[in-house]
């Protein structure tokens, strides 16, 4: 987050439970405002360890007119090196030996495969149109891509990668980690503002001031369409590790006994 003076701070909580939950009131702007572009009218929320990539983990999708309470379990996974499995235990810096490979090590996150493909991804689409994609980590210091040919070209860019199974070749350069981390999630929403709330916004000097930016009335129509509030907490201070280890099994073994009056030869 950010104080009052815009510089960076990070919240901290011992606590749990939706009473100590990191809340966060949001103004996503009206449907066809002229501020905003494309189809879709809501929030894209990120949530991961502080040590890992945002944009490695998928996002979850939060509604205008709706307060969201996410729930989180932290998971930690260990897995067996080959040949149990396709993971690498000695991913290093010293290690890497290809542009992503080392550009995810470079980032000062953890590395992740999935970041590195995302970069091996960003990689072939900045080849073909010249710019970047914003869903991506940016590479070689290009911008992101913005005019309407610039967009048309991604969208048909990425098909193409995916449809001639170019992406396969992004493993070849990312190798996967043994160990790893993520949230499991707990979503539940209700509608937001109802009547009485709203009828108290309408007098708030900040919410009048982003409504006259767009020239609209403060309805509860509007705000419904406008404002979102979501609630991140955990659920508990435990959290489930998960390890892999090799099956044993055992050889079957034929034992011979000498029947009585009878002898082995």
């Amino acid at each position: 987050g950010y104080d009052n003076k815009g510089s960076s701070i990070i919240f901290k909580t011992l606590k749990t439970g939706k009473v100590n939950a990191l809340l966060l009131k949001l103004f996503v702007g009206v449907e066809k405002s002229p501020f905003m572009l494309g189809f879709e009218n809501g929030v894209h929320l990120f949530i991961s360890n502080q040590t890992i990539s945002p944009s490695s983990t998928d996002s979850i999708t939060v509604k205008p007119g709706t307060v969201t309470y996410i729930s989180l379990k932290k998971v930690f996974t260990r897995k067996e090196p080959a040949p149990y499995s396709s993971c690498q235990s000695d991913i290093s810096l010293a290690k890497a030996d290809n542009t992503f490979y080392k550009a995810t090590f470079e980032s000062g996150y953890e590395y992740e495969q999935k970041s590195c493909v995302d970069l091996c991804t960003q990689s072939y689409l900045i080849g073909k149109c010249q710019c970047a994609d914003a869903q991506y980590p940016t590479l070689y210091g290009t911008p992101y891509c913005k005019r309407l040919n610039e967009t048309t070209c991604l969208y048909f860019r990425l098909l193409e990668f995916y449809l001639y199974n170019e992406y396969s070749k992004c493993y070849d350069y990312c190798p996967l980690e043994c160990s790893s981390q993520a949230f499991t999630t707990k979503i539940s929403s209700v509608q937001y503002p109802d009547e009485s709330f709203a009828s108290l916004l309408v007098n708030n000097t900040w919410m009048k001031r982003r409504f006259a930016r767009l020239n609209l009335s403060m309805s509860q129509e509007n705000m419904e369409k406008s404002m979102a509030m979501v609630y991140v907490y955990f659920e508990d201070n435990k959290y489930t590790l998960i390890t892999e280890t090799p099956a044993q099994s055992s050889v079957p073994r034929t034992v011979w006994y000498p029947t009585p009056g009878r002898s082995l030869t």
